[in-house]
């Protein structure tokens, strides 16, 4: 994923969080705010308590690819905060991709 898609800084990581504008399903949380960027960004977050390192950073790993392949559709200036949710962890890639793009699908119906 190209840096200009990324978003790292714990203070923007707080204030999108805190705008609790959200959307959720099955195994992701999306919280979300309109930005000012010609382009969508992304943070993703799995918590400690869910895994151990190896399977966060895989887990993270595919969500960037999940992303990538789902950002040729999804054209909206927003910042995103997305976070596993346990149930998550151990589900397949293409479940994965299925429940990340029904919610950019929810996302670009409220835009």
């Amino acid at each position: 994923m190209n840096k200009k898609y990324i978003i790292k800084k714990s203070a923007e990581f707080s204030k999108i969080i805190n705008k609790k504008k959200r959307l959720s399903s099955k195994y992701y949380t999306i919280y979300y705010i309109e930005n000012n960027y010609d382009n969508p960004r992304f943070g993703i977050s799995i918590g400690k308590k869910n895994a151990n390192a190896v399977l966060r950073n895989k887990n993270k790993r595919q969500t960037k690819e999940i992303i990538v392949k789902l950002l040729k559709t999804f054209n909206y200036n927003v910042d995103c905060i997305i976070i596993m949710k346990k149930d998550g962890i151990e589900k397949s890639f293409i479940e994965k991709t299925e429940d990340l793009n029904f919610l950019f699908q929810k996302l670009s119906k409220k835009e």
